[in-house]
Parts: structure tokens; sequence; C-alpha cells
């Protein structure tokens, strides 16, 4: 090295053969689900996970560290299928095994963000969050005013593996849904996924500029809205007030006055708009869950180690699934959420368990970084879009969110330079 320069891990600042474009690639490419690789008929792995490996191989190599939460569901996920062969005859253990393989693999990103975020590329996770929004509420907009006038454009990009064909309920969007959900399979899919990568912009927006931090939160909100996702009514008084704790402290009490109110407009308009139409689906998506979970209880083995990872797509397939009391518009196609099949999967001990150890870690990760107060919010606003909103595990920016973890660690750029402070 020549004299007089010193070297990133001297001074400090993030090294630069981290491939920092591709970290931001593998960001954006969060936002767009079918952007995947088919796996089988019934599967997909997300292109955001190939990047992300990559990155990760080329930034870090050997040296990668796993958080806790992250390694106790890759355990369980390894484990699971063996404990159904052994306890749970009826199960497919075949389809567990397989069904863990992808999980896995589904699960890259949480290790992408906590790895970058301890290495100091905030900037690049603020740049691919950013133009990941923007570029996904950029098509929810364009489409919503297609399904205004009657037609549902580009079906031949919603084939793929693992997701619903579009194509096979235009009818039923155009006349019965009436809402956009952008290059997502639905939604509330595209409502969790906005919310959380536009929180992801404000938490780091201060590594990217203020123009690019307001375009992306102005078209997410925007999309949003639109949307008329049940994620609006339960996310919007905590982005809020997140965004409140970003402010400078002197504009603190303006932005609480106007945002907050802002807020609670957004979901009451949403809820009232949601009450008066014939797309109320919140009932069906909570049954889904009840049922699955009272299946699982149903007998001692499965309420230990689960259906089988895969088991309740299985179950529901074969209408195996008693609903009993519960009414629905139609029999459910699956369960709508990724905490809810996760513990009915792999059984209450252990399903328990880890989600309670991700949700520790996420808000360890982010009190460390950004205090206790933003730690509750968004802590509960991943739970909410987990449970409530996205159904499908491979729901890249879920896990994505979930590696902000990482800030706990995080701070320090690269092996033992100074921590940064973030006011």
């Amino acid at each position: 090295m020549a004299a007089g320069r010193p070297s990133s891990r001297r001074s400090g600042r993030p090294q630069r053969t981290a491939r920092p474009r591709l970290l931001t690639l593998s960001i954006v490419l969060a936002f767009f689900p079918y952007l995947a690789l088919p796996l089988g008929e019934n599967s997909n792995l997300p292109a955001s996970s190939l990047v992300g490996a990559l990155w990760l191989a080329l930034a870090v190599g050997p040296k990668i560290r796993i958080d806790g939460f992250v390694a106790a569901l890759v355990a369980v996920a390894l484990v699971n299928p063996g404990l159904v062969a052994l306890f749970v005859p009826d199960a497919d253990a075949a389809v567990a095994a397989r069904s863990a393989a992808t999980f896995i693999a589904w699960l890259v990103p949480a290790v992408v963000v906590s790895t970058a975020v301890r290495r100091g590329h905030d900037g690049e996770l603020a740049v691919g969050a950013a133009v990941g929004v923007a570029a996904s509420a950029v098509l929810v907009l364009i489409q919503h005013v297609f399904i205004i006038g009657g037609t549902l454009p580009f079906l031949g990009l919603y084939e793929l593996p693992g997701y619903a064909s579009v194509r096979a309920v235009e009818e039923q969007v155009l006349l019965y849904v009436k809402r956009p959900f952008g290059w997502y399979p639905e939604p509330s899919f595209m409502a969790g996924t906005l919310i959380l990568g536009m929180v992801i912009v404000a938490l780091a927006g201060q590594a990217i500029t203020r123009r690019m931090m307001v375009v992306a939160l102005v078209l997410g909100a925007a999309a949003l809205v639109v949307s008329q996702s049940g994620v609006v009514v339960v996310g919007a008084v905590p982005v809020a007030m997140v965004l409140v704790a970003r402010l400078r402290p002197a504009h603190r009490t303006l932005g609480f006055l106007v945002l907050l109110p802002a807020a609670l407009v957004a979901g009451i308009v949403t809820l009232t708009a949601r009450g008066r139409f014939d797309n109320y689906s919140w009932g069906d998506r909570a049954g889904a869950s009840i049922v699955s979970l009272r299946h699982m209880a149903g007998e001692l083995a499965t309420m230990l180690v689960g259906v089988g990872r895969g088991g309740m797509s299985e179950l529901f397939s074969a209408r195996a699934v008693d609903l009993g009391d519960m009414a629905f518009v139609a029999y459910p196609t699956g369960v709508y959420s990724v905490t809810t099949r996760w513990i009915a999967e792999v059984g209450l001990p252990m399903g328990i368990l880890t989600v309670g150890l991700l949700l520790v870690a996420l808000w360890r990760g982010i009190a460390d970084r950004h205090g206790s107060w933003v730690a509750s919010w968004l802590t509960f606003l991943w739970f909410v879009v987990a449970t409530l909103a996205i159904g499908y595990d491979s729901g890249a920016v879920l896990w994505l969110f979930a590696g902000l973890a990482g800030w706990r660690r995080g701070g320090e750029t690269v092996e033992g330079a100074p921590r940064r402070q973030h006011q």
C-alpha cells in the first residue's frame, strides 16, 4: 500500500471491495417477487436470494456471521422433516424436506441485510429500498388506472410456480377485488412489502439524498392508499411515529401534529372504504389462521412437531382442514400468514420459540441504533405484516427487514473499525 493512503479498516470507512452495487441490486430485487427461478411446480427461488448470496460470497466469504434467530429458523426447518416422519405418519416428510430447503434460501435477505448494516453499508440499503419502493409504487399506480378502466394489463408477467395465477382470477379482480397489487400476487402482499420498505427508507434515509427519500415515501404512501389494504389501518400509525422520531427535535411537535392525524385519517378512510364494498377479505384471512392452528392443536403429535413444512398447503388443497363454525366466502386455498403457517407446520413449542427469538432480536437491533420507542413500533409492525398481510414465505422484504437485527452488533464498519454514532 502506498504511503499516506490509509486503509478502509484503519479509517473506519466501509470497504469498497464489498461490491456495493451488487448489494444494492439484491435489495432492489427483493421488491420484485416475480423475478425468480421456478423450482418445480409449486415453488421458486427469488433473484434477490441469488444475488444476495453472491454478494455474501464476494464481500464476506467464510467469515460470515449468522444471527441467532436465523440459525434457529434454519435448525428447526432442517430437523422438522425427521420429526414429522417419526411422529406424524400421515404427513408427507418428503414435502417437508423440500420445503425446508427452499425456506432456507428464502432467508438469505435477512443474512444479507444483517451483514450489510454491521459493515456500515447503510447507504446501499437505503438506495436499494428507495428504488424498490418507488418502482413498485409506480407499477401499482399505473395498474390502478388500468383497473379503473376495466382492464388488467401485463397478465403474462404473473405466471410463476409458488404464486396463484392472476390470469385465472382476472374477472374476479376486475369485478370484485378492484384493487391494484403491482407486480405482486395480491394487494396485501404488496402493501406489506411497501410499508416495510418505506420504514427502511425512513430509518436509513440520512445515507441518501432528501429528494430520493421524499420521492420514495410519497410514491409508497400513494400506492398504499389506493391499495385499500388492511396494512394501512394497522400500520399507518407506527410509520407516522417512526417518522416523527426521526425528525430533528425542534420539528417533532409539528411533525406529530401533522403526521399522526394524517395516519389516523388514512386508516379510517381505508376501513370505511373496505367495509362499504364486497371485497372484505379480512374475515377469510383471520379465519384461515384460526382453523390452521386448531387443526395443528387437534392431536398431541401435530401440536408438538407440527404438520410438516408445506403441510398446510397440502391439507387445504385436499380440503382436509375442518372449518368448523367459521364462515368463509370460499374454502381457503392456504394460510394467509407467514407466522401462523410456521407455527402450524413446525409445532407450537418450536414455532413460538423461534418467532419470539426473531422479534426480540429485531427489537434489540433497532433499539441499539434508534431507541426503544422506534424499536417497539417497528417490531409490532413486522409482526402485523407477517401475521395479517403477507402469506408467502418467499416474501423477501419480510426477511430483509428482519435483518435489521444486525444493527445490535452493527455500527462497526469492518473488523474493529469504530462505531458510527446516530442521532
